[in-house]
Formats: structure tokens, sequence, C-alpha cells
């Protein structure tokens, strides 16, 4: 009762330094995409998708994970699945802030946001705060400071998480010369039980002592590491404006060449601790006793870009050529390995100012490990139908060595040490068709797939689990359609998304067939232009399917092909509201725990949390 007599009075001195507030924010945010183009962005104030606030949920409505905010997980959507660079990292891409998160800004003022988010438990400590602050040191500089903490205990025994994550930022715009720099530091420290005990599985848990289920782990424990120093800059060398004497409006060119450079210094490292009394694990390759283990790699990227431009009045034409070099250091049970890789790379894009576009872009590794890898990726943007809806069409081939640790790797309960005989290769090709106006967007993904490395069980004996790599020498066809429609009547707002997918091979590559998300909510004005609120439901459902299992020692999924997982509607109720530039909810979280059966599972052995009720504000400083 104290706790939320707290949150009451934090409430209401909240509502007192907000309802006079101004609601105005004069700023412009941005970022850039992988071929380091300027792409704008908006500033998130509105009310939609507030109330989901764990990341691995906002990157995709359909994802395998461990039941605590925090943790590993993976997209259910093939085609939504992020890399790090890390083969060890990949499991925990959703917690770990990474240039692609990083927005860059140009404001007048002063600007800060704070977020805050935890629940009405003690049992259960969780606790979310993310910070953003950004100002102008002078017209064209800008910098700027975000930090991410998660702490949370988890509702079932040794699953808890403590994640840090910090980026300082800055970027300098100006007629000439613009740069932009980012230091990232990542720090996720968790427990690991390897899900509940057999004898639980199977039987409705909703009488039970959660804390007291058994786990398959009692003293694993995970710390996934990334630093991150980011540096891009671009000089313009010269400028030639020319002009056509026929039509001085219509024709006036600007020509000029540039130079540009990008820095990356990428450090990544896993380290993980157990002792044996568990039984988890098949084998110990160093200690039997006790388990800690060290694995990590660094890599320097620098690539340098020259680049002729071509703007005109209505369209903008770029053609540009680079140098790539990178030294990778990877690091295992005291192994040390460099590799020093040189490639080069061709882009064209042309772009206009009714946002149609085309871009192609060519990668080649001369030297190095990745020598002879070769990748190729273009895409097409037009509007159609009278302007009123976007075509979009990306196009992307691969042809890669695998990555070192799919090859080589030495710990105390795994190693493993081939040569998988063919690089990697995958076509994806994707099709959409979409409308801002009517918030709809409709589109298909198909994937052709050669020689994919997977981990499975060794299945050398049922005593304990060992992983390892495997290649699938037959080609793996991947198919999905997809839907997003959002529909407003009056004071009701409904979101839908849905996707199908379908692979041809699910022992290696398994997919539920379906998965839907629906958003609906009632809308209402409190105080007129002041407070408005929104009552509704969040319901998240998807096939059943055989799931990935998660493996704590290397935190890394794998295949299994004996449990499924899925055929559950998980159901959130809410209630929020903005006030000025202030945003609140309370959720009532898996609020059908316990009344749409017993097959609440997100991963392998791990069920949902049962029903609790969540708090979340967040406000923007602006002066």
């Amino acid at each position: 009762m104290k706790l939320i007599y707290n949150y009451f009075i934090l409430l209401l001195v909240l509502i007192f330094n907000l309802v006079s507030a101004q609601d105005t924010i004069m700023m412009k945010s941005y970022s850039f995409n992988k071929f380091n183009k300027y792409i704008e962005t908006e500033i998130d104030t509105n009310l939609n998708y507030f109330e989901i606030y764990d990341y691995s949920y906002i990157n995709s409505y359909s994802n395998t994970n461990l039941s605590n905010i925090g943790l590993a997980a993976k997209s259910n959507i093939l085609y939504q699945k992020k890399k790090t660079g890390f083969l060890f990292n990949n499991a925990m891409s959703d917690n770990l802030m990474s240039q692609k998160n990083i927005k860059y800004f140009n404001t007048k003022k002063h600007f800060t946001n704070l977020s805050f988010f935890t629940n009405f438990s003690k049992k259960n400590n969780n606790q979310v705060l993310r910070v953003l602050h950004t100002q102008n040191v002078t017209k064209n500089f800008n910098v700027g400071l975000i930090y991410d903490m998660v702490s949370s205990t988890g509702e079932y025994s040794n699953q808890s998480s403590a994640d840090n994550s910090v980026s300082v930022f800055t970027s300098y715009d100006g007629n000439k010369y613009n740069c932009n720099a980012s230091f990232i530091y990542n720090k996720l420290k968790n427990e690991n039980n390897g899900g509940i005990s057999d004898k639980y599985v199977n039987n409705n848990i909703i009488n039970t002592n959660i804390k007291a289920i058994p786990t398959w782990l009692n003293s694993s424990k995970s710390v996934n590491m990334n630093r991150e120093l980011n540096f891009y800059q671009s000089l313009k060398l010269s400028n030639n404006n020319v002009i056509d004497s026929i039509d001085s409006i219509s024709n006036e060119n600007e020509k000029y060449f540039s130079i540009s450079h990008k820095f990356k210094y990428q450090y990544s490292r896993l380290n993980y601790y157990n002792d044996s009394t568990d039984n988890f694990y098949q084998f110990y390759n160093i200690d039997s006793a006790i388990t800690t283990d060290s694995t990590f790699q660094n890599i320097i990227y620098n690539t340098v870009y020259f680049d002729y431009h071509i703007n005109k009045i209505k369209s903008e034409n770029i053609f540009s050529i680079s140098y790539l070099n990178e030294i990778e250091n990877f690091y295992y049970y005291n192994k040390n390995i460099n590799y020093y890789n040189n490639g080069i790379g061709v882009l064209y894009s042309v772009k206009d100012t009714n946002l149609n576009m085309y871009l192609i872009e060519i990668q080649y590794f001369l030297s190095g490990r990745k020598q002879n890898s070769f990748s190729a990726f273009g895409e097409y943007h037009k509007n159609v139908i009278k302007d009123k809806f976007m075509f979009n069409t990306e196009i992307n081939y691969e042809n890669a060595v695998p990555e070192y640790f799919e090859e080589h790797f030495f710990a105390n309960n795994f190693s493993w040490d081939t040569t998988f005989a063919k690089n990697k290769t995958l076509i994806d090709i994707d099709i959409s068709l979409n409308n801002l106006e009517h918030f709809f967007e409709i589109g298909a993904h198909y994937g052709i797939y050669d020689n994919v490395i997977y981990f499975k069980d060794n299945m050398i004996d049922t005593n304990g689990i060992s992983i390892s790599p495997f290649q699938e020498t037959h080609t793996i066809n991947y198919y999905s359609i997809y839907l997003k429609k959002d529909f407003n009547f009056k004071h009701f707002r409904i979101n839908n998304k849905l996707a199908y997918q379908k692979s041809d091979n699910q022992a290696v590559l398994s997919v539920p067939e379906f998965s839907f998300f629906n958003s609906s909510a009632y809308k209402f004005v409190l105080v007129k232009n002041v407070l408005v609120a929104e009552i509704g439901i969040d319901i998240y459902y998807y096939t059943k399917f055989k799931a990935d299992a998660y493996m704590p020692a290397v935190s890394m999924f794998y295949r299994q092909n004996d449990v499924e997982i899925g055929n559950y509607p998980k159901v959130d109720a809410f209630l929020k509201m903005k006030l000025k530039r202030a945003r609140l909810f309370i959720k009532f979280e898996h609020a059908n725990f316990g009344l749409t059966g017993s097959d609440y599972y997100v991963g392998i052995y791990q069920p949902m949390a049962p029903r609790v009720f969540r708090f979340g504000v967040s406000w923007s400083f602006y002066d």
C-alpha cells in the first residue's frame, strides 16, 4: 500500500509541474542509414504503443524470450531478426544500444526526456529508467546523452536482469564539412535459469508459488559487454554550379565532389559463470567444479568514400566508390587470432522531391579472412496511384564466409573446430505497398538460403546438453506475407499487424505460420487541450511451432525439434494519458492468466510471467 501511495504522490507532483507547460517542441531529429545518408526521424510524443516499453516487443510483436525484460530474445518473424557483429551477443540485440539506435538532433533549446517504468510488486523488483538529453552548443554543433537502465528480478527464480547502456553523441552540420560521432557502452548482467523443471512444464502453475518452482540452473550468470566508438566525417571538395541559359529556373545543377571517412571500433565480450552442481551440461573441458569462460573480439573498421554529387532542383544523384579495411581480433581460451580484410564498394542512388528513389550498392572483399565475400543491395521506391501509395522493393544478396566463432570455439562446456566447405549465400526480396495517410501497409518477403549454418544439440546421449554448429547443404525457401492496418472511428482506435510465414525446412528454420497483434482503445478527452486518455487492450498471438531453445553458456538460441510453444493469446489491459508533455500509463499485463488455458510459454521451458500491474511515465523538459 505504501508503494502505491508513493507512486500516487509522484503522479500529483508531475501533474502540478506540467499543467501550465507549453506543448510545442521546436527541434528536429535525424539518423543515418548504413549508406551514411541523412534520414529525418520523428520525436515520439504520442500515446500509440507507449505502454509497450520492453524493447523485444517494441522491435517485434512476435518473439521467443526468457520471460523477463532485459534477457535474451529473438523475433519469431524471420525478416525482423537482427545481428550485432558478435555471435554471442545476437540473442541480446534488443537490449544492446548500437549506432543504429542513435538519433542526432538540432534544437534551439535544451531538451530532456525522462521515462520510468515499474510494477506494483514487492516480490519482483522491476524498474526501467531511460534518459535523453541534447542541446546545441552553437547553431550547427549539438551534443547529447542517452542512458538506459533495466533492473528486474523476474517472476521466476534465477532470472534477474541488470542492464546498463549509455551513449554520448555529437554532430556538426556545416556548409562544406559535417560530422557525427558517438561512444556507446553496454553491460548486461543476467542470471540464466535454463527454464523450469520438467515436472512443472505440462502442469497448470496458476496456484503455485512461482518463486518456489525449481529451475534447471541455480547459479548461472552471464555478462554481455559491448563498447563502440563511431565517427563519420564528410568534406565537400569543390562546387560547380551549372545553369542552362534556356531555362535558368528549372535546370540549375550543383555538381561537386566530396570525400568521407567512417571509423568504427567495436569491442564485444561474453563472460559466463556457473558451478557444476546443476548437472545441466554434458561436458566439462577445463574444470568440472566451476565454469568461468571469457570470449571476446575487437574489430576496427575504416572506410573511405569518394562521392560525386549532382543536385538538381527536383532530384539528387550520388555516385560513390569506397575502400574498406577491417582489423579483426578474436580471443577465446588463451587463443588470440588476428585477421586483416580489405574490400571495395560502389554505390549509385537517385532521389527526387516526390520521395521516388532507387539505390544500388555492391561490396567485394579482395583479401583477408573474408576474401571473395560479395554482397549486393538494391532498393526502389515509387509513388503510385496518383501519389497516394508508395511502392517499395528491396533486394539483398550475400555470399559470405562463416563468422569466425561459427567455425572455432573452445570453452568449459562446449568446443568446436571445423571448416565449412561452402560460403553462406542468401537472397532476400521484399515488396510492399503502403499508404501513410490511411495507416495501411501490405507486403511480401521471399528468401532463398544456401549453406545455412545453425546450432543444435549433438544428441550424443541424454545426460546433459551439448550443442555445436552444422551446415545445411540443401536450399531453404522462406515465404512471408504481412499486413498492417489501423482503423479510427471517432473515439475508437484499432491497430492490427499480421504476418504469415512458411519455411520448407522446419527442422532447420522453424517459424510460426501466423503471428498477430491487435491494439484496440477508446479515446476520450478529460480536460480540453490539456489531458487526453485511452483505455484499451493489447493482444499478442502466434500459432504453435517448435521454437529455438536457449543455451546460457554461449548466450545463444539453438535448434530443437521436440517441444512446441504458441497457440496462446496474451492480453494486456491498459489506461494511458497524455498531459501536455507528459505521458502516463497503468497496465494490467497478462490479464488473461489462468483464463485461457495453460500453454502460456514464451520460450522452451520458459512460462510467461503471471498477471501484474505495471506503471509508466515519460515527460519532456524543453527550456
